[in-house]
């Protein structure tokens, strides 16, 4: 079992099956089992799939003002993310709408807020890095700065 720092974008996604991309007008379309709504983002989803192959994971995020953290961790999901580094402070939570068809092609809506803006509180970073074997960080401008505690954290490995 490893350490793991991971740092990146939480948000809500939205997708969506639909027939055929680009889609037609329609002023309504029902289709059961066809819409799902859930937390998601890749630092998100990677971490998830760490703590599910038995690492451990300090997850770094931001994410709204009012968002409730429990939406985190579902009651149905087996695996469970620790909500103690993730940061609520934007304006709101950033959303994405993700249509996709059967030939899996995808078109995808992003609004991510106030994102851009915003900065991760660093005083927690340094022990936490230096506890880390590896540390997993996306390309937002809040996970910039982390590489930087990465390298004086010994037999860390910045990637």
């Amino acid at each position: 079992m490893s350490k793991f720092l991971v740092a990146g974008v939480t948000q809500i996604e939205t997708i969506v099956r639909v027939d055929k991309i680009p889609i037609g007008y329609a002023p309504l379309t029902s289709v059961n089992d066809s819409i799902y709504t859930a937390v998601g983002g890749d630092a998100y989803n990677e971490s998830l799939a760490l703590e599910w192959l038995g690492d451990e994971v300090s997850f770094m995020s931001i994410v709204g003002r009012n968002q409730d953290l429990s939406v985190i961790n579902p009651p149905d999901r087996k695996i469970t993310l620790s909500t103690e580094y993730i940061i609520p402070q934007m304006r709101e939570t950033p959303t994405e709408v993700v249509l996709y068809d059967k030939q899996r092609k995808q078109q995808i809506f992003e609004d991510i807020k106030d994102l851009r803006e915003n900065v991760y509180d660093m005083s927690m970073v340094p022990p936490i890095a230096e506890a880390s074997d590896m540390l997993v960080l996306a390309n937002a401008n809040f996970c910039r700065p982390l590489c930087k505690a990465c390298q004086g954290a010994q037999e860390t490995h910045c990637r």
